[in-house]
């Protein structure tokens, strides 16, 4: 657990007793008893008081028991440990990291600092040693750097309210250099004593040589730095404390700082001096400082190219190279507009894990709807444990204004008018391109079920896809039935698999007692319009079979579905109903563990008109299972007719009870079938719904995107009536439309021809004159398109 969050649930009770000014009290009492007692060594306000105040006591006990008895003793272990060792390599944080093959080091003694956790992820390696001795970075980065796991951890022991005691972790006692404010100090015992030099780097510098490496190679310590224009500068302790939103220029990583990350003014100029104090101590010592970075301005001491201290290291040519195809593969930053988030459980949610599990947090701003119309932002999407961040709309369109996409993905649907409504503002007001997905044909289910609401949703809906740059579906039948309707291209894209996550079948293990019975699993909702009638038909077999036979029937749904629909399910033989939240490898176990995995859609025109071109997002995690797949439903369902075509499916598309309890019975008695189905399918599911592949094509679908032609202002043109003939209906709805237009441009002639001649107005209101006030108050004025704010119609 954080440190911090451990002193706050063990204080909690104390800090409810005592009030501000005793704990303020006890907090000096304690600080003036610690050998570090400058604001520079101390925890900032940023830490609430209660956890300042347990925190410096935790500092003071180990100044007073642990650091000589334990910490000490293990500093000098290392010392032994390392006797011998001839090199060691110091590794800075700046740009030129990114032009240095780390990849070399492999096998090497390797000091890191600060935030180069952030570059682990990219290597196959972690350093010997870690080390931080700013505040800032300790309290700014406490989560990041006590799950850290690997190093030794070096820490000064003021820096013991944050960062926690663990068998890997050794405190050092750091102070503030002797010859302040005319020079600088440079310690040859370590384990005794260190000194502040403006610069976590020279701190590191003191604990290698102390450890005996007779050479040691600097990289990546460019001193060279240059202040954003958007910094904040501060001094609240004589120290300037600086702080900025935008990306840190001076490091290997854009948040390394910045973005909120506070950081020291680095007074370069005092950092070279105490540099300079650092090679004239060593050079008498035998032991030698290299600097072998790539570039940068540290010029104190002697240069030696990396190439030559590790022949095996690829140029920084090469490097570059590397980088700018690694750039050119980067997942866009991309806002992310859609009703529900990243995760979750539901099957758009998984849908989008499964798919942007390459993007790094950060590069993503969700903003997605909660329970009702709350909306909710997050720059996170690989972890949906994390709770709702819940914000009014205006603090939304601020977040999605600052975060600047490089494209914004948007998923229309009219189930959350609020966050539509503020898409709509986000998206014209951005100069993003837009990519749109379609994952459901709601937009035929609005216009046959909401005919009132549908008009004004069809505007929004063509100028979207006028503005859109990329127009992506679920499914090829999706993209046909969409281009149909609206022209243009469309891009599917569904779910898939990687074989590496899924398990192994279990056709071998207990294969007896499997052989007799029927454990047949479905997860997913229960709606009216797409699952629950076929899913009840499925149950109520299940319930006759199971007076005579070994067959059970397990639906697992959220917890939404199990209030409002649950009831059709409950009360029947060997069949369950659950709301259990399986993580992703649960879910994959548990589809495993099942003799058939169900997939079923309702008989149904509602559920025709709303999913006919969908493809379930299960389908291919169902094949993968290794479990018999059953596929119930019309043909006229695409995902039904396409588990038809693969022929590794168990497929029935008629509803008839009769041939439902056949199929379910040859599926009890026919094990070697349902083994050979199982195996088909994962073979199916592996080859053609590769999950990496499809990964790679949504990224770089997604990636270097233009707005179209003419910005994109303009709502789009309507499809030629030879690609997409006009329904009827809508026809007559224009007809009458049309209609109602002339006769008020024809009242408006009359209207200005008597003003005109006042003589010749009627001697009766409403004949032929002005209309009376109760036709005014009767009539339906035609309603003309709206578009959002800051467009404008074409012409």
């Amino acid at each position: 657990m954080h440190t911090l969050l451990k002193i706050q649930a063990e204080t909690t009770a104390g800090a409810q007793a005592a009030g501000p000014e005793d704990l303020t009290a006890e907090y000096e009492r304690i600080v003036a008893r610690l050998p570090t007692r400058a604001p520079i060594f101390l925890p900032t306000e940023k830490v609430p008081l209660a956890e300042r105040v347990e925190g410096v006591k935790r500092v003071e006990a180990i100044y007073r028991d642990r650091l000589d008895q334990v910490y000490r003793p293990r500093l000098r272990a290392l010392r032994e440990k390392y006797a011998g060792t001839k090199r060691a390599f110091v590794i800075g944080n700046g740009p030129s990291l990114n032009r240095t093959d780390l990849a070399a080091l492999k096998d090497e003694v390797v000091f890191a600092m600060n935030g180069f956790f952030l570059k682990m992820p990219e290597l196959d390696w972690v350093p010997t040693f870690y080390v931080v001795e700013d505040h800032l970075v300790a309290e700014d980065r406490a989560a990041a750097i006590n799950a850290l796991r690997g190093p030794t951890k070096l820490f000064p022991v003021y820096l013991g309210y944050c960062m926690e005691e663990q068998p890997g972790t050794i405190f050092f006692n750091h102070r503030p250099r002797k010859s302040y404010p005319h020079g600088f100090d440079f310690s040859l015992d370590a384990a005794a004593v260190t000194y502040t030099g403006c610069t976590v780097t020279n701190t590191t510098l003191q604990l290698a040589h102390y450890l005996g490496f007779q050479e040691i190679y600097l990289i990546g310590v460019d001193a060279d730095y240059g202040l954003p224009a958007d910094v904040k500068q501060s001094k609240d302790y004589g120290v300037g404390v600086l702080d900025m939103k935008s990306d840190d220029p001076n490091h290997f990583h854009p948040d390394y700082f910045g973005k909120g990350y506070r950081w020291h003014d680095p007074q370069v100029d005092k950092m070279l001096e105490a540099y300079q104090e650092t090679e004239r101590v060593t050079r008498g010592t035998g032991r030698y400082i290299y600097n072998a970075g790539v570039g940068g301005k540290l010029e104190v001491f002697q240069r030696v190219p990396f190439t030559t201290v590790l022949p095996q290291a690829r140029s920084p040519e090469e490097m570059d190279r590397l980088a700018a195809e690694r750039e050119a593969a980067r997942p866009p930053r991309m806002l992310l507009l859609d009703m529900t988030r990243v995760g979750g459980g539901t099957a758009t949610g998984e849908l989008k894990r499964a798919l942007m599990s390459d993007w790094p947090d950060g590069r993503i701003l969700q903003i997605y709807a909660a329970e009702g119309q709350t909306i909710c932002v997050s720059d996170r999407h690989t972890d949906d444990r994390s709770a709702p961040n819940r914000v009014t709309a205006a603090d939304a369109a601020q977040r999605a204004k600052d975060f600047a996409p490089e494209v914004i993905l948007y998923r229309p649907v009219p189930d959350k008018p609020a966050l539509h409504a503020l898409a709509m503002e986000v998206i014209a007001a951005s100069s993003a391109p837009l990519a749109v997905w379609v994952m459901d044909d709601w937009m035929e289910r609005m216009r046959a079920e909401d005919p009132e609401a549908w008009p004004a949703m069809e505007r929004d809906i063509q100028w979207l896809l006028g503005r859109a740059s990329l127009r992506l579906s679920i499914s090829p039948a999706m993209s046909d039935a969409m281009a149909a309707r609206y022209g243009g291209t469309w891009s599917p894209f569904a779910n898939g698999v990687d074989p590496a996550e899924w398990p192994a079948m279990r056709e071998a293990v207990d294969a007896e007692s499997r052989r007799d019975r029927l454990l047949i699993r479905f997860a997913g909702s229960l709606a009216e319009d797409m699952t629950l009638q076929s899913v009840a038909d499925v149950a109520q077999a299940v319930a006759r079979l199971g007076a005579q036979h070994r067959v059970r029937f397990e639906v697992n749904t959220r917890l939404l579905w199990v209030k409002r629909n649950g009831k059709a399910l409950r009360g029947l033989r060997n069949v369950s109903v659950s709301a259990r939240a399986l993580d992703s490898a649960a879910y994959r176990q548990w589809l495993g563990d099942a003799d058939v995995a169900l997939i079923a859609y309702n008989f149904d025109e509602k559920t025709r008109r709303y999913v006919h071109a969908s493809m379930a997002n299960k389908a291919p995690e169902c094949l993968a299972s290794g479990a018999a797949v059953f596929a119930y439903g019309p043909a006229y369902i695409n995902t039904i007719a396409q588990l038809s075509v693969l022929g590794c499916t168990e497929v029935l598309t008629d509803r008839s009870p009769e041939k439902l309890d056949a199929v379910l019975l040859r599926l009890l008695t026919d094990f070697d079938r349902r083994i050979d189905l199982g195996r088909r399918g994962r073979e199916t599911a592996f080859s053609q719904f590769s999950l990496p592949d499809c990964r790679r094509r949504f990224v770089a679908s997604l990636r270097g995107l233009t707005m179209p032609a003419g910005g994109g202002v303009a709502p789009a043109a309507p499809v030629a009536a030879a690609e997409a003939p006009m329904p009827t209906d809508r026809l007559m709805t224009l007809e009458a439309e049309l209609a109602a237009a002339r006769s008020v441009i024809e009242e408006l002639r009359t209207t200005i021809e008597a003003m005109r001649n006042p003589s010749a107005q009627a001697a009766e209101p409403g004949a032929g004159g002005h209309p009376s006030p109760a036709d005014r108050r009767g009539r339906t004025w035609p309603q003309l398109p709206v578009l959002p704010a800051g467009t404008r119609a074409a012409g």
